[in-house]
């Protein structure tokens, strides 16, 4: 992942309460800086389940609380030794996080609906971010509104229609032949939806700077005749994803489903 990264990029997984220390100690192990934890405040599905096979037999008892959030964690490729935040900014347009406004820093609670029916029509994947949060965090995960994003599990493409809509420039890989397919033919479509802002994350009344022209386009292993967004790379070493872009990488987004494969 680290050579992947621009010096100050961050990045942005998804977790749960059970998975994201693991996670975490990976990432700081490897020399990433923890800045904080997102709360992505949702009801899930998750927990306040009966005891298996004994649901009638202890019909008070739930195995582990119902979850009410979900943990996005925050990490930060290292500055140079001795730079300061406003150095980077100018030099790579990293370091800091995007505000909602200009009066609004970026807060750690986002409030957030469940995955609507329309965008998994959309886009049928089984973890699919509704791009209600996911263009909060996209958004600010590029402080200036320039740089790349990159999502090593592309999925849906939930995270690549959110930088669309956004006019940011973003690549993303899926080692799922069938839902690199798929997010080929979502972004374009969930991208042009009109969502309402999470509250506390609304979108200035500014228009995000437009980073190119391209629309979003599926690329596989063998097509090199369009710009890479996103493409299916079966099994591919996160160490070998900085192939993917001769660029460095602004910002880095993991959606949930992916913490279990690393």
């Amino acid at each position: 992942m680290l050579p992947a990264l621009h010096p100050g990029a961050h990045i942005l997984i998804a977790s749960n309460v059970l998975l994201t220390h693991i996670v975490d100690n990976a990432l700081a192990n490897a020399g990433l800086e923890k800045r904080a934890t997102l709360v992505r405040l949702v009801q899930t599905l998750r927990g306040g389940d009966r005891p298996k096979l004994a649901d009638k037999e202890f019909p008070e008892v739930g195995v582990m609380p119902r979850a009410g959030w979900e943990p996005w964690s925050v990490f930060r490729k290292p500055l140079l030794p001795g730079e300061r935040v406003s150095a980077s900014l100018r030099l790579r347009g990293t370091g800091a996080l995007r505000r909602p406004a200009v009066d609004m820093p970026f807060g750690d609670i986002i409030p957030s609906v469940r995955t609507p029916k329309r965008e998994r029509a959309i886009a049928p994947h089984p973890s699919l971010k509704p791009q209600q949060f996911m263009r909060a965090i996209v958004r600010a995960a590029l402080p200036l509104g320039t740089g790349i994003i990159l999502d090593p599990f592309a999925g849906g493409g939930s995270t690549l229609a959110a930088a669309e809509s956004l006019g940011y420039h973003a690549i993303g890989t899926e080692a799922n032949a069938k839902f690199a397919q798929v997010a080929a033919a979502a972004i374009p479509q969930l991208a042009a939806l009109q969502v309402t802002p999470a509250r506390g994350s609304e979108e200035p009344s500014i228009e995000a700077p437009r980073v190119g022209n391209k629309r979003s386009q599926c690329r596989s292993a063998t097509d090199i005749s369009q710009p890479p967004r996103i493409r299916h790379v079966p099994d591919t070493p996160l160490h070998d994803l900085w192939a993917v872009s001769a660029e460095p990488m602004a910002a880095l987004l993991v959606p949930a489903h992916a913490t279990t494969r690393w």
